[in-house]
């Protein structure tokens, strides 16, 4: 999972990049044509800030964990090695977000529960292959997540979060 925060701040911020964990169960419908359903935990958040001098200026970043449920429509295109897409919505429950600040000498951790909405919503599209092996399918796949929600409930910045996901699935 790479994370990033999109937002109208001018802050320099960095890819959050994280290992995510999850579960996937897919219902065909008609032929080539199915839903996914693959809830998960995932981490997301950025780095912030950094200064050039650390003596001199913090470094903070922002940590959130969620538990995910993205619903994917996926179109298959040949029989044995199966090349796919896949498009549909996400939908997250936000379990706890947290600023860490770190000064010279000194580290801060503060919890943005009460100011980061709980919810979140989003759009994932991508593409991958299926590849048959004995008696299970290995996935491959790459899409990309657009966070839809502001995730800052009051305030003047608008802040979504949104990235790059590459499932290995069996």
């Amino acid at each position: 999972n790479f994370a990033d925060i999109n937002s109208n701040s001018n802050q320099d911020k960095e890819t959050y990049i994280t290992p995510a964990f999850g579960l996937t169960s897919e219902f065909p419908i008609v032929q080539r044509f199915s839903v996914k359903l693959e809830p998960a935990y995932l981490k997301k958040g950025t780095k912030l800030m950094e200064g050039e001098n650390p003596m001199e200026e913090p470094t903070a970043n922002l940590k959130s964990n969620y538990l995910e449920l993205p619903v994917l429509f996926k179109y298959s295109f040949l029989e044995e090695i199966t090349p796919y897409v896949l498009a549909g919505i996400t939908m997250g429950y936000q379990l706890d977000t947290k600023l860490d600040v770190k000064f010279p000498g000194l580290e801060i951790t503060v919890e943005m529960k009460d100011v980061t909405e709980k919810f979140e919503f989003g759009l994932s599209f991508g593409g991958g292959l299926e590849i048959p092996i004995n008696h299970i399918n290995l996935f491959l796949d790459c899409r990309y997540d657009i966070g839809l929600t502001n995730m800052q409930k009051s305030g003047t910045v608008i802040a979504d979060i949104g990235g790059v996901q590459i499932p290995i699935e069996y």
